[in-house]
């Protein structure tokens, strides 16, 4: 859960993703295109209480087997070995 009313993309997202656990999250920052993208969460309609307790709600009766292939792909763009691996070539590159 990402009740976060200011964000951009959190930390907890990218660890969700890792661990292939789905999250609910504010309307926020970056974190409606990821979850559009993605599909690896439930995304709360407003920044409010009552957006998120509807948000909760939403994803207690999705199947979590739904959010699969989404977890999968979110969890392959935030791979953070891969993600180093990418910078360590380019940095020698730039040497």
């Amino acid at each position: 859960m990402i009740p976060s009313r200011i964000e951009s993309i959190p930390v907890i997202f990218s660890d969700a993703m890792q661990m292939r656990c789905p999250v609910i999250a504010m309307p926020v920052g970056d974190l409606p295109p990821l979850l559009a993208e993605h599909r690896c969460g439930v995304l709360a309609p407003t920044v409010t209480a009552a957006g998120f307790a509807q948000a909760l709600r939403q994803a207690l009766a999705t199947a979590p087997a739904d959010f699969a292939a989404g977890l999968n792909t979110a969890a392959s763009a935030f791979d953070v070995a891969a993600t180093a691996r990418d910078l360590a070539a380019l940095l020698e590159r730039n040497m």
